[in-house]
């Protein structure tokens, strides 16, 4: 089971339009490509484009892994290469185990884009991974039972200190919470510092 499917700071980005040539306009991104650039063509920066105003949060954070010493087994690593190839920044970065409160054993890999969180199951082990900023919101692997409830394993950054499902509380271990609930119940992360709960992401 693959699936690839918000604490505010904010930037300031200047949007750059450049003019080459006769009546020839370009929207420059703000990248270091210089793909559109073509020598000896004057370009000119249209210094009133206007300034706006982007919310931009910073990258997940979990203590856990970096204090995880638990090495992928042969299977894990295999898997941790499928994913690298769909994510490339996930290349070159280690995965770790980590072990929730109830035992289940959970694997991470937090690259500079994305975070996968592979969790064991009846199934096996589902994988979920998100962009770093969807990661903020958490990321769960979730098991559906014929009986109508549903596991739900959930990968939390470090500011979050308990997720409620299905009206009962439980606290992080290892940045990880497993939950008992009905399918459909909402699964809300707790902020440490007693900010608002927020809805986390699901699959």
């Amino acid at each position: 089971m693959l699936h690839m499917t918000p604490r505010k700071a904010t930037a300031v980005v200047a949007a750059l339009a450049i003019t080459a040539g006769a009546g020839a306009a370009t929207a420059a991104a703000l990248t270091d490509s210089t793909d559109d650039v073509r020598v000896g063509v004057p370009a000119v920066v249209d210094v009133a484009a206007p300034v706006t105003n982007v919310p931009v949060r910073p990258a997940p954070h979990y203590a856990a892994l970096e204090r995880s010493r638990q090495k992928p087994t042969a299977r894990v690593a295999e898997m941790h290469q499928v994913l690298a190839a769909r994510y490339p920044d996930l290349g070159g970065r280690a995965i770790r185990g980590l072990k929730a409160a109830d035992g289940t054993q959970a694997w991470v890999v937090s690259g500079s884009k994305h975070t996968c969180l592979g969790a064991d199951n009846s199934d096996g082990t589902g994988y979920t991974c998100r962009t770093n900023d969807e990661a903020l919101d958490g990321i769960t692997v979730a098991e559906k039972r014929a009986d109508g409830t549903q596991r739900t394993v959930v990968l939390v950054p470090d500011d979050i200190g308990s997720v409620t499902a299905g009206g009962r509380v439980a606290a992080t271990r290892n940045n990880l919470v497993v939950a008992e609930h009905q399918v459909g119940a909402a699964v809300q992360a707790n902020p440490s510092d007693g900010g608002s709960p927020f809805r986390v992401g699901t699959e």
